[in-house]
């Protein structure tokens, strides 16, 4: 019997995808809400994030707006994802795929950082790279680092002009779900689903989670203001004048979430184009 191989994600056949599982050529867990992953570990935090979106629509409905990802038909979720016939070497931390009369339609791939990790832009380039290779249009990244909108990233990464690259802070995610809670015409409507969210949200609060606000400056906002300060000419080529601008501008951000969850209505700051 002729071996079916895998070529493309968007396009195939769900009951081939389940083929190519149980023939290793592709291999992953399915997310859960309570992970047997150690407290703390990015992989935990991958699988509770992606397990709230599959259990609470308003929140799934949100995100997934923002991600242009369909929201017609049934949708998997996946952590620890390795296409190991066309890179074994690299392990998606989150896949969502959307399948529709038996066929996968849309799919998004997620790559998470916690604590003090930064997205990097090697390891970006090189997942973007995958997706090509699968058909795959669009990648999130999320960490603690801040941007003004989801469509830009904290990297300066190359993609397609047919990719969609995008990021959120870990308390741009808590923020949204937060404000599901409040009474209002988008909040939460079954019980049970504000009761997962409570305790999403619980977890994603607690410093095991390695979930963290805006807590420092980059180095060249000090090198800023000490030339500042001893009068030292600036100049705009010097590269530690964007870090300061870029630091500014998550400030910013970190403090329009902030307002959000006081006012219970999301507070935007000014789009960025450019970082």
């Amino acid at each position: 019997m002729i071996k079916k191989k895998l070529t493309k994600l968007i396009g195939c056949k769900f009951e081939d995808f389940n083929i190519f599982k149980n023939s290793g050529q592709i291999t992953y867990k399915e997310s859960r809400l309570i992970p047997s992953l150690k407290t703390g570990d990015e992989g935990a935090l991958t699988s509770i994030f992606l397990s709230s979106l599959k259990l609470i629509r308003e929140y799934r409905n949100s995100i997934f707006k923002e991600v242009k990802l369909s929201k017609v038909g049934k949708f998997y979720y996946f952590t620890e994802v390795t296409f190991t016939e066309i890179d074994k070497n690299s392990r998606i931390d989150g896949l969502i795929i959307v399948v529709s009369k038996g066929e996968i339609k849309d799919a998004i791939v997620f790559e998470m950082k916690n604590r003090n990790n930064s997205v990097d832009k090697e390891q970006v380039e090189r997942y973007i790279n995958l997706c090509k290779k699968i058909g795959v249009s669009k990648m999130a990244t999320i960490s603690n680092e801040f941007v003004s909108d989801s469509s830009l990233s904290p990297v300066n990464a190359k993609a397609p002009k047919n990719f969609n690259l995008f990021h959120f802070s870990w308390t741009y995610l808590m923020t949204k779900g937060q404000l599901l809670l409040f009474k209002n015409e988008a909040n939460i409507k079954d019980e049970d689903q504000v009761e997962i969210m409570k305790e999403v949200l619980y977890y994603f609060d607690s410093k095991e989670s390695g979930i963290s606000g805006y807590q420092i400056m980059k180095k060249g906002w000090k090198e800023t203001i000490d030339n500042i300060s001893n009068r030292i000419p600036l100049k705009i080529s010097d590269n530690f004048i964007e870090e300061a601008v870029e630091s500014w501008h998550e400030e910013e951000k970190d403090m329009a979430l902030l307002l959000s969850r006081k006012l219970g209505v999301l507070v935007k700051s000014t789009v960025r184009s450019k970082y």
